[in-house]
């Protein structure tokens, strides 16, 4: 009798803290989400203040002309990093994380930019609606490549956590059945 009532504790203790998992991986993912809009929104804004200077910045820049001279996006991204790092590493970000997701967000735009060139479409993410990179297109591209990297981190715990909450449930269900 006292071992049934342990195994229904256990069962309960370990339900609660397997569901208190899966919803602090969803509360995780939503303060990455917001947290990441809010730096974004905040680079955006410290790049019009700081940098409108800058014929990116002011204009933007064309992508159908970029396909005659890949150098424009090359040129326009080293700059970038040259003025933003200052920004950047006030707000904490390491050197490497800088260095890496800038490198991403170029390797990403060359790549579209030769699907776009081989297809005739416009690099989704990075670029508005008239074809051109700005300043916040390309904050936005980075974000949105940011997010689906979390969301698949996300999809994956909570699908492994929910694995084991299912195996705990029908081995608990049996063990319940096996005592009756």
């Amino acid at each position: 009798m006292a071992d049934g009532k342990f195994n229904k504790v256990g069962f309960i203790v370990v339900t609660v803290i397997l569901s208190v998992l899966i919803i602090g991986v969803l509360i995780g993912r939503y303060i990455v989400s917001t947290s990441l809009t809010k730096a974004t929104n905040n680079l955006e804004l410290y790049i019009v203040e700081n940098h409108s200077n800058l014929n990116f910045v002011k204009n933007g820049l064309d992508m159908t002309a970029v396909s005659n001279d890949i150098s424009k996006l090359n040129n326009t991204i080293a700059d970038l990093k040259t003025v933003l790092w200052p920004h950047v590493k006030s707000m904490g970000l390491p050197r490497i994380i800088f260095d890496i997701t800038a490198n991403s967000a170029a390797t990403e735009l060359n790549k579209k930019l030769i699907v776009t060139n081989a297809a005739d479409k416009k690099p989704s993410a990075f670029v508005d609606e008239k074809n051109n990179l700005t300043v916040n297109s390309l904050l936005n591209g980075i974000r949105l490549g940011v997010m689906k990297v979390v969301n698949i981190i996300v999809i994956i715990i909570i699908v492994i956590l929910a694995v084991i909450l299912g195996i705990h449930i029908i081995k608990s269900l049996r063990m319940l059945k096996n005592t009756k």
